[in-house]
């Protein structure tokens, strides 16, 4: 799908713009849609404010150098985590994207929330997802972070950038992107406040 190629591109770009010292250089441009050389194990986790274990990590495997830097099998792998739209409480809505991140060498952190509106509820649910899948899985790199949101998801990835920071989350590389957001809650009405070294795309639709 074209816009899934967009998030692609524009993944790739945030992730070698972040700073970081241990990214591995942009791939070149005819080449940033294409998937890396590493495998996928994914985990299913239970979330402690949802009634189901609705939470997933997937984590990448093997020797091959990975396009974000370092092995695919490293111990430590730098982290995205991915903030859902409304109703795709499943991974398999967004298989192939994620797939595509694993790939390259990301650790993918994916909680579902619920999908009654509520959203101090909902967000709550996102974050001890996040939170408990950091305390889980050991290999997730911390200090390497990328903050990707989908509608819904897209409205919570300026607070999730802040809330992420303020764990002392992301110092060496943080980047977002914003797919299509719906609206955004909890950052206030003047500039969102996120570290200088951020690095963010927003994807719109055409009636956004």
């Amino acid at each position: 799908m074209r816009w899934v190629r967009v998030v692609v591109v524009a993944i790739t770009i945030a992730s070698v713009m972040s700073g970081s010292a241990r990214v591995a250089p942009a791939a070149p441009p005819n080449e940033a849609s294409a998937d890396g050389p590493c495998g996928s194990e994914r985990h299913r986790f239970h979330n402690p404010v949802m009634g189901a274990p609705r939470a997933y990590v997937f984590l990448p495997t093997g020797a091959e150098a990975a396009p974000v830097g370092g092995e695919c099998g490293d111990a430590a792998r730098p982290v995205v985590l991915f903030a859902h739209g409304y109703s795709a409480m499943i991974p398999e809505v967004y298989a192939g994207l994620i797939e595509h991140l694993v790939s390259a060498g990301y650790a993918v952190v994916y909680p579902a929330y619920q999908l009654t509106y509520n959203p101090t509820r909902q967000y709550r649910q996102v974050e001890v997802g996040f939170e408990t899948a950091v305390a889980k899985f050991e290999r997730l790199d911390m200090s390497r972070l990328g903050i990707l949101g989908h509608s819904f998801g897209a409205g919570m990835s300026p607070w999730l950038t802040q809330w992420a920071t303020a764990h002392g989350w992301g110092t060496d590389a943080i980047w977002l992107v914003a797919m299509m957001p719906h609206f955004s809650l909890n950052t206030g009405s003047g500039a969102i406040d996120i570290p200088d070294h951020t690095r963010a795309a927003v994807i719109a639709g055409q009636k956004d």
